[in-house]
């Protein structure tokens, strides 16, 4: 959906509006040499519509065009009607940060490939963080 590898990846703001009709993904994501923002969305009538962000660069966004994206998607998906989730994902995460910070809202589907580090001991009856409501559970 987003073309993330988080091991050279990391996700700065995710959002997701979901309800009756609509479902709608967005992330602003860091990458090596610049930022990327896309929106995801999956329509009432089985389709589904992405586009992303240009930059005045190239496909990537500068510092300042990454903050605008950020600032058009929240004012946009807070007008959605719906259940909101938006994730502000702490400067400097870690991989395993990332991963468990998805995992924990359900959304690890973000970014494929990406599994719990190896180091990670979960167990089994785990409710992250006092929130047995979070999907799956």
């Amino acid at each position: 959906m987003f073309d993330v590898d988080l091991r050279r990846d990391r996700f700065i703001k995710v959002w997701r509006v979901t309800s009756g009709s609509v479902e709608a993904t967005a992330a602003v994501i860091r990458r090596p040499h610049g930022f990327s923002a896309a929106v995801h969305c999956a329509l009432p009538d089985g389709g589904i519509r992405t586009w992303r962000w240009p930059g005045q660069q190239g496909s990537l966004l500068t510092d300042r065009e990454a903050v605008l994206s950020i600032f058009g998607i929240d004012r946009d998906f807070t007008s959605l009607p719906g259940t909101h989730v938006r994730i502000d994902f702490p400067q400097g995460s870690s991989h395993a940060d990332q991963v468990v910070i998805l995992m924990e809202y359900g959304l690890l589907d973000l970014a494929p490939g990406a599994e719990a580090p190896d180091d990670l001991e979960l167990e089994e009856d785990c409710r992250f963080w006092g929130r047995p409501e979070a999907p799956g559970w």
